[in-house]
């Protein structure tokens, strides 16, 4: 259960594609200033170089703030990579880190997959930053990643390589995530389904100024995102719940393969409900959405973000009251819908009023309510 490091996505970044980003790793754990020069002196030697430019520009972005000339910087870079048919802008930064996105996922040449990730973190970089619209800031610590956005600011704990990688390419992921969180303001209350680590429910209320409430029932999950809630500073707004979403409250098993922290593709089984062969399990609770507002275990959300690698349906059967309360204004889904199943999940939350759209990638849904249920 995670909206941070996908198994897709890591599965993307290793198998024959991990040459240039083992490059640009080794280029991280350098001195910066002796990294910096020697970038600088083999691009004066090779200045069209796209590898070369696609790792200075990684490299820059490391530790940056955005500003003017980042873009002129992502340019240079585009007329070696010939990803964009026009010069990127702050308002075509979205669109671009989209496509970027794309083509990394549909890359298998390991230097065209780094050049391609690079620019649609860059080009998400600078869509997040004009969505904002105020100074932004990245910096990597060592294991410390700090995003700061105004005088705000939201920190994380970079613990094993699935997370570092993510980090390392960190606007890739889900820009339309970061698009919507914009919106929120103090008066939301987020509920983030399938918390992993934290990061979303961090990010609003640090970034936003709301209230969040993470449910994630993977231990060692629910261990990084207090850690991470601490780092930001964020306990008295920022609060969760070790217990998976689920059809109705009760005891159950979760099956998962890796216990290393931002690990995605957990699942959720009641009591009856058969596991997958092979996979370990560990005891949870699991708990109807409706339950836990109706009891006052949480507040009533005034927007869900739902990333529980297929179980979409028990969340969803378990919050049918709370979707037709018309407080709840939208819904980001991770949800493969084009498959056996999945189109009746959607069809559900239509009969509430709420009109899905294709948000930064097919599986993305983002539902806003047309009309009071």
């Amino acid at each position: 259960m995670t909206g941070t490091a996908a198994t897709n996505d890591r599965e993307r970044a290793t198998a024959g594609r991990r040459l240039p980003y083992e490059l640009a790793r080794g280029l991280a754990n350098r001195p910066r200033e002796q990294a910096c020069r020697d970038l600088r002196l083999a691009l004066v030697l090779t200045p069209g170089d796209p590898d070369l430019n696609a790792l200075a520009l990684w490299h820059l972005l490391r530790c940056h703030r955005v500003e003017p000339a980042t873009l002129r910087r992502i340019n240079r870079l585009l007329v070696v990579v010939r990803l964009l048919d026009r010069p990127l802008t702050t308002g075509n930064a979205f669109e671009a880190c989209v496509l970027a996105r794309q083509a990394t996922q549909e890359q298998s040449d390991p230097h065209l997959f780094f050049r391609y990730a690079t620019v649609a973190h860059a080009c998400g970089m600078i869509a997040f930053w004009d969505r904002y619209g105020r100074s932004l800031s990245v910096e990597h610590h060592g294991r410390r990643y700090d995003l700061r956005v105004g005088d705000a600011q939201v920190s994380f704990n970079v613990a094993g390589p699935q997370l570092g990688l993510f980090f390392d390419f960190f606007f890739v992921h889900e820009p339309g995530m970061w698009a919507w969180l914009a919106e929120m303001s103090p008066s939301d209350v987020l509920l983030d389904v399938g918390a992993n680590v934290g990061l979303y429910s961090i990010a609003a209320a640090g970034l936003r100024g709301c209230r969040s409430i993470g449910l994630e029932p993977f231990p060692v999950n629910i261990d990084s995102a207090t850690a991470n809630i601490a780092m930001s500073g964020l306990s008295d707004c920022v609060r969760m719940l070790p217990v998976a979403a689920a059809a109705r409250s009760g005891s159950g098993r979760l099956s998962h393969r890796e216990v290393i922290p931002g690990v995605a593709a957990q699942a959720f089984h009641g009591e009856h409900d058969a596991a997958a062969p092979g996979d370990a399990q560990i005891e949870v609770e699991g708990a109807a959405i409706d339950d836990l507002v109706e009891r006052g275990a949480i507040p009533f959300p005034t927007h869900v973000k739902i990333d529980v690698d297929g179980g979409e349906d028990g969340v969803i059967a378990g919050m049918e009251r709370t979707l037709a309360d018309p407080r709840l204004d939208s819904v980001r889904m991770e949800i493969r819908w084009w498959e056996p199943g999945k189109q009746a999940v959607v069809d559900r939350l239509k009969r509430h009023g709420f009109e899905p759209k294709v948000d930064d990638d097919r599986k993305n849904l983002l539902f806003r309510r047309s009309w009071p249920s």
